[in-house]
């Protein structure tokens, strides 16, 4: 057995949940990474589906899919969701509980048992805590019925708790994993690229992929002129 790296878990289940082919520069573009660096992880991804009798198909002109029966697809996808995953800590499951909460309209429980790679009942003993974190910047979490959980407060309070959690935050790998997966968040990815190619020209430095997340999640969740209150949805910038 190989190891996948934690990009090429993520490329392989987000293929997973893929009707159509898929373009490689929509991939590249979708895990901001090189043309290049997603045809060299195709062979792997390729192995692995096979194993689950899954098969990756490459159709001229169109572009990837992957082809198989509906029990071996969801065998593929149960194995990917634990797949190397670490245990985490209290304080990180804290962090990645918050980070899901604000970046959603809405969450259950075992969606946030499922970020975390918790059980459900772990969730739900923890999520007092989660609760005050919020409640220290002045956001309440409110009980929908047949949702679950939102959020309630002023935008600029959730832009805030959500640069502060960004900039304290003992997990990042998992929270650029919840980014990667944010359709809206990505959107601010290409400006993210731009500010780090001027740091790179005017001072010298580089910006690694966890910076451009951090980037982009700080374009997206900046305070700006905006409407003095929100009641969570998906924040615009």
């Amino acid at each position: 057995m190989f190891d996948l790296t934690n990009r090429q878990v993520s490329e392989l289940k987000w293929f997973c949940r893929q009707d159509e082919p898929v373009l490689v520069g929509d991939v590249a573009y979708r895990f901001h990474v090189s043309v290049r660096s997603v045809r060299n992880d195709l062979s792997q991804l390729e192995q692995f589906a096979h194993i689950h009798n899954v098969i990756l198909e490459r159709k001229r002109g169109k572009g990837i899919v992957l082809v198989g029966t509906p029990s071996s697809m969801q065998s593929l996808l149960r194995t990917l969701e634990t797949y190397g995953r670490r245990i985490l800590d209290s304080e990180e499951r804290l962090s990645v509980m918050t980070a899901s909460l604000l970046l959603r309209d809405s969450a259950t429980f075992q969606l946030l048992a499922n970020d975390c790679g918790v059980s459900r009942q772990t969730a739900i003993r923890d999520f007092p805590e989660v609760e005050a974190v919020l409640k220290n910047e002045c956001i309440s979490v409110v009980r929908c019925q047949g949702k679950g959980l939102a959020l309630e407060a002023d935008e600029l309070n959730i832009r805030h708790a959500f640069v502060q959690l960004l900039a304290d935050n003992p997990c990042p790998d998992c929270i650029s994993d919840l980014v990667s997966h944010y359709e809206d968040m990505c959107l601010c990815m290409p400006f993210a690229k731009e500010i780090v190619q001027h740091a790179k020209a005017i001072l010298g430095m580089g910006v690694s992929q966890r910076g451009l997340y951090r980037n982009s999640c700080l374009l997206y969740f900046v305070p700006h002129p905006a409407p003095a209150h929100h009641s969570v949805g998906k924040l615009r910038i």
